[in-house]
C-alpha cells in the first residue's frame, strides 16, 4: 500500500522494511536460510526441506521414496501486528502435507504414451492484518451512525403526520399537546384542569383491573338515573354526562 492510499507512514512501508524469518518445524527460526534481494526473498529448495523436516527426499519411505512419489509443502507467510498497529516482521512456516502426491501426467507424441512426473509442488498462503483503535474513527462512526437513524426516523414521522391515509389517527397517537407550566404556576383554569385530568387518566390507569370494570343493566339503572363512575357524573337514558 501507498501513502496515498493509507494517509499513514505506519502502514506505508515496503518488503525491504519487514524483517522476514525461516521457522522449523519447532518453531525456531532457521539463521541464515532466507537472503533478501531487492524486494525478494530467496529460498533455496534445501532449506525450505528443512523447515518441513524432510532430511532427504531420496529417504525411503513406505516402500518408496519421496522423490518418486513426489511431496506437497505448504507456505504459509504469517505477519502480525506490532504495539503501534503497523508490520515489522513476517514469518515463514513450512509443513508437509501427510499422505499426498505431487505428480502430472502428460502426453507423449501421438502413440497414446504418457510420461508420469513427480516432484515438489509448493503453495503459498499469506495472512495478516494491520491497524490500530483510534477514539476518533469510533466517534466519527458512531455519530454518523446516529445521525443516519434520525433520518430515517424523521422520514418515517414524516410519513405518518402527512402523507399516510390515515395520519390523523397516527398523529393523536404519535404526539400529545403538553400543558404550558408557565400557566400552570400562574394558576390559569385552563391549565389547573388539563392537569387535573391527567392525574385522573394516571389514576385511572393505576387503578385495579377489578375496579375499571363495571356492567349495570336497566334494572340496576333505569333510565335517566344517574350514576357516578370515577368522579364522572352521567344520565344514561338521556345520553348526557357531565364531569
Amino acid at each position: 500500500l501507498s501513502q496515498e492510499e493509507t494517509q499513514d507512514e505506519k502502514f506505508s512501508i515496503s518488503i525491504k522494511q519487514v524483517k522476514t524469518r525461516l521457522l522449523d518445524p519447532s518453531g525456531a527460526e532457521i539463521e541464515g536460510a532466507m537472503r533478501r534481494v531487492d524486494r525478494f526473498d530467496v529460498l533455496p529448495l534445501s532449506q525450505l526441506l528443512r523447515a518441513a523436516g524432510i532430511a532427504d527426499l531420496d529417504e525411503s519411505s513406505e516402500e518408496t521414496t519421496l522423490r518418486h512419489k513426489g511431496v506437497i509443502l505448504t507456505v504459509h507467510i504469517s505477519c502480525g501486528t506490532n504495539r503501534d498497529g503497523g508490520i515489522s516482521e513476517c514469518d515463514y512456516k513450512v509443513r508437509k502435507v501427510p499422505h499426498a502426491e505431487a505428480k502430472i501426467s502428460l502426453p507423449l507424441g501421438t502413440h497414446n504414451s504418457v510420461q508420469s512426473r513427480h516432484g515438489v509442488k509448493i503453495v503459498f498462503t499469506l495472512t495478516g492484518r494491520m491497524g490500530r483503535f483510534e477514539w476518533s474513527a469510533f466517534m466519527l462512526a458512531w455519530v454518523s451512525a446516529a445521525a443516519m437513524f434520525k433520518i430515517i426516523s424523521l422520514f418515517v414521522d414524516t410519513m405518518l403526520r402527512y402523507i399516510m391515509p390515515l395520519r390523523d389517527v397516527y398523529s393523536l397517537l404519535k404526539w400529545e399537546q403538553s400543558v404550558d407550566f408557565s400557566d400552570f404556576k400562574q394558576g390559569c383554569p385552563r391549565a389547573l384542569k388539563a392537569v387535573e385530568n391527567l392525574r385522573q387518566e394516571a389514576q385511572n390507569k393505576s387503578a385495579p383491573e377489578e375496579r375499571r370494570k363495571a356492567y349495570w343493566t336497566d334494572d340496576e339503572l333505569g333510565v335517566g338515573k344517574e350514576a357516578t363512575f370515577f368522579g364522572f357524573t352521567g344520565s344514561w337514558g338521556n345520553s348526557e354526562i357531565r364531569s
